[in-house]
């Protein structure tokens, strides 16, 4: 999921710090985690470090279907490695490469819709 404090991210180059948030859901267990690919044959749960999961939520500020992933808390240092901070790091190089990506709409065709 990604978020930002307003519509869009605005600032003045060398005035102004362009902030971005990334939110990387996670549920963190002690439990043995367990997958189960049923495209395979036999089907069978197999014991895994990590898995993604789906989830509807529906509140008063959140509504919509989200990936979460669900790690074992002796993964989690691998987990980290591998998946969040890899992500990070592309996302890094895509900004180092195209910095005013982050923070404008002009230059990728968006047009805004009126409310």
């Amino acid at each position: 999921m990604l978020s930002n404090r307003s519509s869009y991210v605005h600032h003045k180059p060398g005035q102004e710090w362009a902030s971005i948030d990334f939110y990387y859901p996670i549920i963190v267990t002690s439990a043995a985690l367990f997958a189960v690919d049923v495209a395979t044959e036999p089907v069978a749960a197999v014991e895994v470090p990590w898995a993604t999961m789906a989830r509807e939520i529906k509140a008063a500020k959140i509504d919509g279907k989200f990936n979460i992933d669900v790690v074992t808390y002796a993964a989690l240092s691998r987990y980290l490695d591998e998946r969040v901070n890899k992500f990070c790091d592309e996302v890094a190089e895509l900004a180092v490469a195209d910095p005013r990506r982050f923070v404008t709409h002009q230059d990728y065709g968006f047009q805004r819709q009126k409310p």
